[in-house]
């Protein structure tokens, strides 16, 4: 995520509030054209294989670079996903149906209120794996281990857990 100055301290705190849908890894220094902590020598403006960029909550473009829009007031946030402990799944014999299927991963918007920060607000969003209930436990256990990558799932009791039609 790349914003403005002026809404980075917002952002910044939502993601305080909220650390499983958005755990926070990292946070550039406003205009910095590189990540300090994570990895050396990675531009956010141009070291991903694509961006969407938006414009009054829409979206706009969805170009493989965006070194023309770099500003000096724009502060990079880089945030952890799911996708960082399907290695470890995989390793630990759990199967994941989007891979075996050549697909991506079912995302979903729940009715899981995230905390409000200034402007940002909504749903938790979630990712789903569908698991056997035999190896349920096991796959809290292996996504434990990974907090900023969303960690264990978040379903708590899965009868209160409903998903909402965008």
């Amino acid at each position: 995520m790349i914003l403005p100055m002026s809404d980075a301290n917002d952002f910044k705190r939502f993601c305080q509030l909220n650390p499983k849908p958005c755990p926070l890894l990292e946070v550039t220094e406003p205009g910095s054209h590189e990540l300090q902590e994570l990895a050396s020598h990675v531009d956010p403006c141009t070291d991903l294989p694509q961006y969407r960029a938006f414009r009054k909550g829409r979206l706009v473009e969805e170009p493989t670079s965006i070194i023309e829009w770099r500003r000096d007031d724009l502060v990079s946030f880089l945030l952890g996903y799911s996708y960082s402990f399907e290695q470890a799944m995989m390793q630990a014999g759990l199967p994941l149906r989007h891979i075996e299927e050549q697909k991506n991963v079912p995302v979903y918007r729940t009715n899981i209120a995230c905390k409000p920060a200034g402007t940002f607000h909504g749903h938790t969003i979630a990712s789903m794996r569908p698991i056997p209930s035999t190896s349920v436990q096991k796959a809290i256990q292996v996504t434990s281990r990974y907090p900023f990558a969303h960690g264990e799932p978040l379903h708590g009791v899965p009868e209160r857990l409903y998903f909402l039609r965008h």
